[in-house]
């Protein structure tokens, strides 16, 4: 009786009678022995040659598909660190890299801002704030607020101040008013009922009283 021949990692057996073992295809690996195939290498792994035993995996700003020969670049936009990420992944809100193969994001500058993860950062408007990391510019709705660049924030204006404080005050005036309308009337209904009721004929009783021929 013939024996199987013993395959080693890297290799594989899937033939009866077979008398050798072929070597894992490119993209593929096998850790162990005496094995009947080989599996593609994970995503963010790769294998170049023949007969791996493990699929090593791609450098920092790069990965790959599953079963992959070769990494590539990550796009911009994207960024892969050297450990702790299998593929490359799109940079946080408030970030951008304009480079391929990048192993980290930018933080958007104060005074701009970054809706796009792969492109340059936009100069901020002037009637806005921009904080470090924007996604979008604070717009500060003149003429009530402007934009502090001390704060990066926005701060009321003098006008608005103003006309709150005004709105504050002519709202006062109003309550008052409406109090005292309100009092009047309050006072006019008890004075009207009074007169009512002293003004109404006194009825009598129910009892009947001879009152002669």
């Amino acid at each position: 009786m013939e024996e199987c021949p013993v395959c080693k990692p890297g290799h594989f057996s899937n033939k009866n009678g077979s008398e050798r073992c072929e070597e894992c295809p490119i993209g593929h690996f096998q850790r162990e022995s005496n094995k009947t195939l080989c599996v593609p290498c994970e995503a963010g792994n790769y294998c170049n040659t023949l007969g791996c035993h493990e699929c090593p995996q791609c450098p920092e700003g790069c990965d790959s598909d599953e079963g992959s020969e070769n990494c590539t670049l990550c796009e911009k936009g994207f960024y892969k660190k050297a450990s702790g990420m299998q593929i490359c992944e799109v940079c946080p809100d408030g970030y951008y890299t304009t480079k391929e193969g990048s192993p980290s994001c930018t933080e958007c500058p104060v005074n701009n801002y970054c809706p796009y993860p792969y492109e340059d950062p936009k100069a901020c408007p002037k009637s806005s704030v921009c904080p470090p990391g924007s996604l979008f510019p604070l717009s500060c709705n003149a003429p009530f607020f402007m934009p502090d660049l001390d704060s990066l924030s926005c701060q009321a204006t003098v006008e608005f101040i103003a006309l709150v404080s005004v709105c504050g005050f002519v709202g006062i005036i109003i309550i008052t008013i409406l109090g005292i309308f309100v009092r009047y009337k309050i006072q006019k209904w008890k004075k009207d009922k009074t007169v009512n009721e002293e003004s109404q004929p006194l009825t009598q009783s129910g009892t009947q009283y001879y009152t002669g021929l």
